[in-house]
């Protein structure tokens, strides 16, 4: 079998290390950047808000602070219903 040459397809350029090199890089020791998920924070944020917003006025409904008027509505509603039409 016939040995290939491992660098005739590459483009990448091999070179000697001297030997004070420690074997390390400074991209190494390089934060990269953190992208921050806007979207999601302001879409949490704006459900928080509505959900807060909702309990809320549930509580008021239950505990008697707003009155409920759904009574009249349907009171209303029967009376449309049962009127002639002209």
């Amino acid at each position: 079998m016939a040995k290939k040459n491992a660098s005739a397809g590459s483009s990448v350029r091999y070179h000697k290390l001297s030997r004070t090199d420690d074997g390390f890089i400074d991209l190494q020791f390089e934060k990269p950047n953190v992208k921050i998920p806007w979207k999601a924070i302001l879409l949490a944020v704006f459900l928080f808000i509505m959900g807060s917003i909702l309990i809320i006025i549930g509580s008021l409904l239950l505990t008697g602070h707003i009155e409920a008027k759904v009574q009249e509505v349907y009171q209303d509603a029967e009376k449309c219903k049962r009127a002639p039409a002209h």
